[in-house]
């Protein structure tokens, strides 16, 4: 597996500076203790302390003076990762599954401790590229429709597609009773097109292409915004800053 210098260098924690006063219930997820609603139940429950008082709710701010004690135990932040992986077939996008081989079995125990999660779906007989992270916010905004941040597929399809129903596709497709109309629909060759999709629902791109009597057979995440997918072996990922990430979403970049 690839790593970049960035990931031999990871610390365990970061701080929060004085000029960057945040919400407690911000602060408790970004030390790894679970959402936003899971670290409100633990202030409702009285186990949360800020300088040594119990925290009267999650509204309360904070910054790196203040001492932060969940159940008698000080806390601090995570250092938040960014990993781009190239997912295999055959392994789920989750952290724990019973039956299944994970993603983050893929990743070294070293990156664990930072509890990072896939950000999107990406099925398991699916392939391509995932993002993962321990930043609930840079997930939110990665994902968020309001961004138009586009994911690009190649679909192999069990048999050809007729040109009339690349059209049918282009104009949208009804699902969950909303039509998704894809950015863009190419066909590539007979049995191979490219699909550009914006909605991020489950199993959308499979879905859509059942409602015009196709199944795929073979199913490739190749783009997440302008980050393109080229030379990054299956199963293997890559590390960068959250600003490297970033740009290479918005303004382009290839692995």
């Amino acid at each position: 597996m690839k790593e970049t210098s960035l990931d031999r260098d990871l610390q365990n924690r970061h701080t929060v500076s004085d000029n960057n006063i945040i919400r407690l219930n911000k602060y408790l997820a970004m030390c790894g203790l679970g959402s936003r609603r899971r670290v409100e139940q633990l202030v409702a429950d009285g186990r949360v302390k800020v300088d040594g008082k119990i925290a009267p709710g999650p509204w309360i701010t904070v910054n790196d003076r203040s001492v932060v004690e969940v159940d008698e135990r000080p806390i601090v932040p995570l250092k938040r990762i960014y990993v781009v992986m190239n997912k295999p077939r055959g392994c789920v996008c989750a952290v724990t599954d019973a039956r299944y081989r994970t993603v983050l079995d893929l990743l070294p125990k070293k990156l664990w401790e930072y509890r990072p999660f896939p950000v999107g779906r990406l099925d398991k007989d699916s392939s391509g590229l995932l993002i993962l992270t321990n930043d609930g916010d840079f997930a939110n905004d990665l994902i968020h429709p309001r961004n138009n941040i586009s994911k690009t597929y190649q679909v192999v399809l069990n048999r050809p597609i007729a040109a009339k129903d690349v059209v049918k596709w282009q104009k949208g497709i009804w699902l969950d009773d909303k039509l998704v109309r894809p950015k863009i629909v190419k066909a590539i060759d007979e049995r191979r097109c490219e699909v550009e999709v914006y909605e991020g629902l489950k199993r959308e791109v499979r879905r859509m292409a059942e409602a015009l009597g196709y199944k795929v057979v073979e199913l490739k995440r190749t783009k997440i915004g302008n980050l393109k997918l080229v030379s990054l072996k299956e199963g293997a990922f890559l590390t960068f800053s959250r600003e490297e990430l970033l740009q290479m979403v918005h303004s382009g970049g290839v692995i």
